[in-house]
């Protein structure tokens, strides 16, 4: 029942998610018709300003999760709701700090940027700030949807956000060609979604609302802060090393590649969030596992998890490495296509941070995310160093920047996320993670080489047709690879869990 729920729940998310993503090309598409790649660069610039602006949130939904699962198992709605009001706490102090750093910010913006910003960008930024910030406001009924794995609560909510929002931004750019009117359509979007969820869910508790509020044990509360503080650290080098990525293209490259290197990596965030609405829903489930039976039985369902999991990001990886460039060429037009070894590099690089999918909803379940506090510190370092050296020293613009992320990643995620559960739950040795990882290697490699081969007399694609076709033919040679290398595994895994199911 837990694993059809699990399967439920990743299926609403994944179908909001493709919803999203559809209107989101469609939004992306005529923000470049009426507002020019400048003005795109410049919202990539904003949002990645805001990445490092809003740091205290990161974290905090993942880290709090965890001690939603007793409460909710015993039924014990006074406590649940005290985490409830925690967690609001948490949440208004994030709006207030987020609008504080919002302000100091502005005064980066000259320094950031090859263009004049004057007070029109400025009152821009800063709408852009007020409209992130609406983000947060009754967030915390999010967090207790996807504890509850209620996840199509959540879908919902955000079905209903991502319509309105596309609305009124195709409205501002068509009818206005307004930039203020766009970003104050996401502020009205995030609200109204935001309402909207928080009404699922307390429709969901119907009468227990009544129920007295019951503060968390003392000793609930230090965890929670420490996986919080774990949590917020865990985040900070993602998003740090997103942020710098767009910031270094925009001091060194400029504005204008900025704007071109902001489709690709939409695309690519696109695929990564559709991943992860399929992997998410399942750490409840892990979690649950680990509780109720044991690290053993819990590292047996890791294995599964990750080998399904690397047929999607191995196909994605792929797709992006051979299709990215037609994509763009199709969605966008030649102009805004960069040079090939952009999107081989990409592809690399989206392999190797997505595939820590499994180890990361891991750590969450287990509330593991005091333990890789200190990655955190090292992953950014390494990743500002070798950025600046490739840039500077080397010359090699966005490849530059690129090459640093995955530097970053290999020198700490590919290897520290995994050993915190290996060695603290699974009690098994790491060399065994690398053994599946390894053979997931392999197989996107002969995978690649066959498709070189297959495409090297192919025509260049011009239409959506030809796109298709091309999508299509990888992801069936990818299919045949995956399945014929790891044909005992699958086998071993339908024979165990086909009961559950």
């Amino acid at each position: 029942m837990t694993i059809r729920r699990s399967i439920s729940n990743a299926l609403a998310s994944g179908g909001a998610f493709l919803w999203s993503a559809v209107l989101a090309f469609i939004v992306r598409a005529e923000f470049v018709r009426v507002l020019g790649v400048e003005w795109l660069g410049i919202d990539a610039l904003f949002a990645s300003i805001i990445v490092f602006v809003s740091l205290t949130e990161l974290g905090i939904g993942s880290a709090v999760t965890f001690a939603f699962f007793k409460p909710l198992n015993e039924g014990d709605h006074a406590k649940i709701w005290g985490l409830m009001a925690v967690l609001s706490r948490f949440y208004r102090w994030i709006i207030l700090g987020t609008l504080l750093l919002g302000g100091v910010a502005c005064a980066l913006l000259p320094y950031l940027s090859d263009v004049e910003i004057g007070k029109h960008e400025y009152s821009l930024f800063g709408l852009f700030v007020v409209a992130y910030s609406t983000s947060y406001v009754f967030a915390e009924y999010k967090v207790l949807a996807l504890a509850m794995q209620k996840n199509y609560l959540e879908s919902a909510a955000r079905v209903l956000l991502v319509t309105v929002k596309a609305f009124l931004q195709l409205a501002a750019l068509e009818y206005f060609e307004s930039y203020g009117l766009f970003l104050a359509s996401v502020m009205l979007a995030n609200v109204l979604s935001n309402l909207f969820l928080r009404h699922l869910v307390r429709l969901k508790f119907g009468e227990s609302l009544s129920a007295n509020t019951k503060a968390p044990s003392k000793q609930d509360l230090v965890r929670v802060r420490r996986n919080i503080i774990g949590g917020v650290l865990h985040r900070f080098s993602s998003a740090v090393v997103t942020g710098t990525d767009n910031i270094l293209i925009s001091i060194f490259v400029g504005i204008t590649t900025l704007g071109l290197y902001s489709s690709y990596s939409m695309l690519v965030q696109q695929l990564s969030g559709a991943l992860g609405q399929l992997i998410y829903p399942l750490a409840g489930i892990i979690g649950g596992v680990n509780a109720n039976q044991g690290g053993q039985e819990a590292y047996r369902l890791f294995k599964v998890i990750f080998l399904g999991f690397s047929y999607f990001v191995s196909v994605a990886a792929l797709g992006i490495a051979f299709c990215i460039d037609d994509v763009i060429h199709v969605w966008l037009g030649d102009t805004f296509v960069l040079p090939k070894f952009v999107g081989i590099l990409l592809a690399v690089n989206f392999f190797v941070i997505v595939l820590r999918r499994p180890a990361i909803i891991s750590i969450d379940a287990f509330g593991f995310q005091w333990d890789i506090r200190h990655k955190a510190i090292v992953e950014a370092a390494v990743n500002a160093v070798a950025s600046l050296v490739f840039i500077m020293i080397f010359d090699l613009g966005v490849i530059g920047v690129i090459a640093g992320t995955l530097v970053s990643n290999l020198a700490t995620n590919v290897w520290w996320e995994p050993l915190v559960i290996y060695r603290g739950i699974f009690r098994v040795k790491l060399r065994y993670y690398f053994a599946f990882y390894v053979k997931a290697i392999i197989t996107v490699f002969i995978t690649a080489t066959a498709l070189m081969f297959l495409f090297s007399e192919a025509p260049i694609v011009t239409s959506i047709w030809q796109l298709l076709v091309k999508v299509a033919t990888v992801w069936i040679v990818a299919s045949v690879v995956f399945i014929a290398m790891n044909a005992s595994a699958f086998g071993a895994m339908y024979t165990r869990y086909r009961c559950r199911l």
